[in-house]
């Protein structure tokens, strides 16, 4: 097992855009998607279904705004190269106005164990990664964060991280625009919960930032060559939300590649879930914060800023 991938799952699982190279067969209901909406997607984004999504989108994040807290049982795997990445885990966010977050991942690659924890108290997010047994501590100060997001236009990335849930809300509403939006039954065992399935794409002005060489065709309304973005970046989202509380139980990036050797990772190449989830409950600040005690820790601040398009 090559060293980087701990890395590049840590770094998946602790908010970064999530990225791969797999192939999607949408045709197939994915873990649990009722078949009725298991069409592929193939037509240009439809505007009726972006504002519809984009309403959706909205008020899942006004909702959770109100919300006292959030606990949730936490679930990724990622297919990348022929590896399968799984992490499981717990996820609490505080009320947003204190951008209160807790995160606590497992993460099994192959023979190779690792974590991830990671806290945020509101003004400094903490991560704590550990791979093969080699620990490091990263910290982003938040108030930066906030302040660049106050000073420019750009479009958020769909991640966790400062803000947590709302600003991964935030980076799905505005980073895609989407051409399908479907009503949907999600399987989890003997549950079953009523959910839309939205199916989008990178807007133009996120395609501009991945794909400059095109920005001229991409402003002009010409299709994107998709085969130029980063190998191991998406170009599909689909997103579950309850259709009863408009919370967000699954997100997948995928990759719709069209050679052969692409294919052999079929399947959503990232899959993040939220199950078990909790609304309302009490929590106090002292469940954020976190204690570092000497182990340094590496000032991450501008490069969670960069990540960020301008």
């Amino acid at each position: 097992m090559t060293r980087w991938l701990p890395s590049f799952t840590t770094a998946c699982f602790c908010g970064v855009l999530l990225t791969g190279a797999a192939w999607l067969a949408w045709r197939r209901p994915p873990g649990g998607l009722a078949p009725s909406t298991a069409h592929a997607q193939t037509a240009p984004p439809h505007a009726h279904a972006d504002a519809q999504a984009q309403r959706l989108l909205a008020r899942a994040a006004e909702t959770l705004a109100r919300r006292t807290s959030v606990s949730a049982e936490l679930s990724q795997t990622v297919r990348l190269y022929g590896q399968q990445l799984l992490a499981r885990g717990s996820y609490v966010q505080g009320p947003v106005r204190t951008g209160w977050l807790l995160l606590d991942l497992k993460i099994k690659a192959d023979q190779s164990d690792s974590f991830v924890q990671q806290r945020c108290d509101g003004e400094s997010l903490w991560t704590l990664r550990s791979a093969d047994g080699l620990p490091s501590l990263s910290r982003v100060d938040v108030r930066r964060v906030t302040q660049r997001r106050a000073e420019t236009s750009g479009l958020p990335m769909p991640m966790i991280g400062v803000g947590g849930l709302p600003e991964l809300l935030l980076g799905l509403q505005r980073s895609f625009e989407y051409d399908a939006v479907n009503e949907a039954t999600l399987t989890r065992g003997s549950e079953k919960l009523r959910v839309y399935a939205l199916s989008g794409r990178w807007r133009p002005a996120m395609l501009v930032h991945w794909l400059p060489d095109q920005k001229a065709d991409i402003e002009a309304g010409k299709p994107a060559d998709l085969s130029k973005l980063p190998p191991m970046l998406p170009d599909r989202v689909f997103v579950l939300l309850g259709r009863d509380d408009l919370f967000l139980y699954r997100v997948e990036y995928v990759r719709e590649a069209t050679d052969k050797k692409s294919r052999e990772g079929e399947g959503p190449f990232v899959s993040f879930n939220l199950a078990e989830v909790v609304f309302d409950q009490p929590v106090e600040r002292r469940q954020f914060a976190f204690e570092r005690g000497t182990l340094p820790a590496v000032d991450a601040t501008d490069a969670y800023l960069a990540r960020q398009p301008p």
